[in-house]
């Protein structure tokens, strides 16, 4: 029997609903929205035995007779509907004498003012606002003047509703002035929505919420609003809301989830599904962290086509400060994690900055209320969910600094512990929060720089090798190495750092269903994460906002190490000392004092790509030889400054000017990234595509040893995130040729995902310059682009003559790499060799 009706505008019609009760019969009761038994934890908390109680819309629902059973003795019941008021008269005339069943519309109630201490509204309000129209919303203002008439001050009006957005919109527009406002999720209470008698296809389980507007004692335009969430469960303590969008986040949140946790009931064969968990009321958070910052982001990932299937389901924790690795910030990496620690689906929860986590057993307990309504069907009951991290603990991050760049937005710079118990500093824009901008290792917890045996170099940076790359420590180890750490840590120093490992740990959630296998763990061969120097090889990513002229991002990141934009050409008058421009960088808050230059350690390059850019300095002829600071390079893109702190400090036959449009980006490079400026070192303030502009215009030119592009940008509309495009047209490419000396070289750091524009970018390339090779960043997407103002020698129109010309370069990088090595301690000079193997992969475009 088809008993809803055929359009919404029947829900408004009294006839449709005589009908309905007609059909029903007077014992074929129909509860919307859940029966007594799901709502009283709620309503006995606010609507109290002795009250004096109206229920509006009262069909022939059992709530009051359910209220009346248990003591509401003062009830009264209206509906629109006589056949609905006679057949709850009837039903109930024996039985429950003192109950009134009432004929009335809500818009015209009889009653004096101040009536009633609580007004019951159990899908009533759902059922009148239908669809959303003009008459209709003036019809709802009309019946909830009417409920605040009747209601005493102090007294509640219970709305039991699902929500909709246009109705929720109608509450928090009358209500929250001069009521305070609450709202619960009834626990157990859900509708299917699609399962009405036999139409509307797949159902769909939406939560139900009790919404508790109390009218205040006092009524005043100085009174603040009270809004508060109740979405974890009847015995969690309310949480307070700032304002009417924020409650509104709260409640769509919950809605979203519930079509979340309906879909998650199959598994949807490699695919994926992502949500925030935030603070509730009980957790122990920083309040204001709470507001601004997710406690956790779960990614749910389906994969039935696991290798070596050890369950169905379990739980995998990223400790603080590796969200951003290729294996836990991209689709395709975790889903790479889910076939390693095989399960069919994995829930992937990463931690965020600003709140205080304890020790990976109090996530575990802390995540253990949520992960169980992860599962599929058939997984949880009374058995255990495996719950996995790659370490034994939750990691350690420190927020150094945040602040507000007027080019790229907010920012933030963190310290934080690597799986081999190394400190590294990065720079992120939170504008995307999943690229490393700028990463440095640090010296922190390790002895002193050892002097360096470069006779021709000038005076350094102190630099430092890290300790030997070794696994995190048992719980053993680690009691003991506080006591241990200087000593330990000195006699590592001597080692060169190798690969990066990972140590299982595992646990388990108690679920409420059947045994689930709990023997995965995640080992170091199984649940090997790439380490924060490698990049995402595949799947879209956002580049971040940062300027025309700022370092293209460190390739710890979730796609791109580079993004591009529409260039800003009229942001600078022109070149800009940094000194004179640094008073109108944004100030950044720090918790601490900054750094000195012996806190970074300079041998340490993060990025492969920025590697690839040293490399493309060995083609200068005659390099290696060169006397301290003759050979001039111009780089565009400051960043955090390892690459130049790199050059500078381990080639001293370079001089340096830098370009940096940012001037926040350049007080954070000083500050905390160890950058210093001398007689080899000057960074300008200013737009880069203008100062190359300028700078060809002077007669005579400035003549630069290399130019390299390490600059990013913002136009996601491009296929092409770093360089910007106006940094790769023919006429501007012809103005850096001209800045170039005939020994010059043009170092370009190209990221396109666009083949089509790649190889437009790379035709324009050879079109300017005598040469041109590419170097590919195998654990990146970045190209690096190596051209030459005159052939190499040998270097003919021949191509047979191509292979000594090739020689040549290769000699020539030999050269460059040893006096590298020559100028770095003898305990850090495992981290500057790469020059060699990686020109051993160097092509000649054609």
């Amino acid at each position: 029997m088809d008993l809803l009706p055929r359009s919404v505008e029947e829900f408004r019609d009294v006839q449709y609903w005589d009908a309905f009760f007609k059909k029903r019969g007077k014992d074929g009761t129909f509860e919307w929205y859940g029966e007594y038994s799901d709502l009283c934890g709620v309503l006995h908390k606010y609507c109290k035995a002795p009250h004096r109680t109206l229920v509006v819309g009262c069909g022939n629902s059992r709530l009051s007779e359910d209220l009346y059973d248990v003591g509401y003795r003062s009830l009264i019941n209206i509906d629109i509907s006589d056949v609905a008021v006679r057949q709850m008269s009837d039903r109930n005339a024996q039985r429950r004498p003192g109950m009134q069943f009432v004929r009335m519309d809500m818009r015209e109630l009889t009653f004096e003012d101040e009536h009633f201490d609580c007004v019951l509204d159990k899908a009533t309000l759902d059922a009148i606002m239908a669809e959303e129209t003009e008459s209709i919303s003036n019809d709802v203002t009309a019946i909830f003047d009417e409920v605040t008439r009747v209601l005493k001050a102090g007294g509640r009006y219970i709305c039991v509703s699902l929500a909709q957005g246009h109705i929720l919109d109608k509450l928090l527009h009358y209500f929250p002035d001069n009521w305070m406002v609450r709202v619960h999720k009834v626990e157990k209470g859900q509708v299917e929505k699609g399962r009405g008698g036999g139409r509307g296809g797949n159902a769909v389980a939406l939560p139900v919420f009790v919404f508790v507007f109390t009218k205040k004692l006092r009524v005043g335009p100085a009174m603040p609003q009270v809004l508060e969430l109740c979405l974890r469960g009847e015995n969690n303590r309310p949480v307070r809301v700032e304002s009417v969008q924020k409650f509104k986040e709260g409640v769509k949140e919950t809605q979203n989830f519930a079509l979340l946790w309906q879909r998650l009931r199959s598994v949807h064969p490699g695919e994926e599904s992502q949500f925030d968990l935030w603070a509730d009321g009980n957790s122990k958070v920083d309040a204001k962290v709470a507001k601004t910052e997710p406690r956790f982001t779960l990614f749910i990932v389906d994969n039935p086509n696991v290798r070596r299937l050890k369950g169905t389901f379990a739980v995998f924790i990223v400790p603080h400060g590796r969200e951003t690795e290729w294996m836990f910030c991209t689709s395709k990496g975790r889903l790479v994690l889910t076939d390693n620690v095989g399960f069919r689906r994995l829930a992937i929860a990463t931690l965020h900055r600003g709140h205080k986590y304890g020790s990976l057993q109090d996530i575990r307990e802390e995540l253990s209320g949520h992960v169980t309504e992860l599962a599929p069907d058939g997984v949880g009951g009374k058995g255990k969910i495996p719950v996995m991290s790659t370490a034994d603990d939750a990691g350690e991050r420190d927020v150094c600094c945040t602040g507000h760049s007027e080019f790229s937005g907010d920012f933030v710079v963190e310290d934080f512990m690597t799986p081999t118990q190394h400190w590294h500093r990065r720079l992120i824009f939170l504008s995307n929060r999943n690229v490393v901008q700028s990463e440095a290792r640090l010296y922190r917890d390790m002895p002193p720089p050892l002097p360096s045996l470069a006779d021709r170099a000038l005076p350094p940076v102190p630099c430092q090798p890290p300790p030997e790359e070794k696994a995190p420590p048992s719980k053993n180890q680690k009691k003991k190495a506080k006591k241990a750490k200087a000593k330990a840590n000195k006699a590592a120093a001597a080692a060169a750092e190798n690969a990066v490992t990972t140590a299982g740990a595992e646990t388990t959630v108690e679920a409420a269903g059947n045994t689930e296998s709990s023997e995965a763990t995640a080992n170091s061969s199984d649940a090997s994460t790439v380490s924060s120097s490698a990049a995402a090889t595949s799947g879209s990513s956002t580049p971040p906002a940062t300027s025309s002229s700022t370092a293209a991002p460190g390739n710890s990141s979730h796609g791109d190490s580079g993004s591009s934009t529409a260039h800003p050409s009229s942001s600078a008058s022109g070149p800009t000392s940094a000194a004179a421009a640094a008073g109108g960088a944004t100030a950044a808050t720090a918790q601490n004092g900054g750094v000195e230059d012996e806190d970074i350690d300079a041998s340490f390059l993060a990025c492969d790509h920025h590697k690839a850019m040293v490399c493309g300095l060995s083609v200068i002829r005659g390099l290696a030889q060169a006397p301290a600071g003759s050979q001039k390079a111009l780089l565009v893109g400051l960043g955090g400054g390892g690459l130049p702190l790199f050059i500078h400090r381990f080639i001293p036959p370079v001089s340096m000017d830098v370009v940096e449009l940012d001037p926040s980006v350049y007080e954070i490079s000083k500050k905390w990234f160890g950058l210093r400026e001398d007689d080899r070192m000057a960074v300008h303030v200013a737009d880069g595509l203008k100062h190359i502009t300028d700078l060809a215009k002077q007669d005579p030119k400035p003549q630069y040893s290399a130019i390299m592009f390490d600059v990013d940008g913002k136009d996601t509309s491009v296929g092409m995130s770093c360089p910007p495009m106006s940094f790769v047209e023919v006429e501007f490419l012809q103005s850096v040729k001209s800045l170039l000396a005939p020994h010059g070289v043009f170092i370009l750091n190209l990221v396109c995902r666009d083949l089509t524009l790649q190889a437009t970018v790379l035709s324009r390339v050879h079109e300017v310059f005598a040469t041109a090779h590419c170097l590919d960043i195998a654990s990146e997407v970045n190209k690096i682009v190596i051209a030459l103002v005159q052939p190499v020698p040998c270097m003919h129109n021949d191509a047979d003559l191509h292979v000594p010309a090739m020689e040549w370069v290769k000699g020539s990088a030999v050269e460059l790499e040893k006096t590298i090595v020559d100028s770095a301690p003898p305990a850090a000079r495992s981290n500057v060799r790469f020059i060699s193997s990686m020109f051993a992969k160097l092509q000649l475009l054609s």
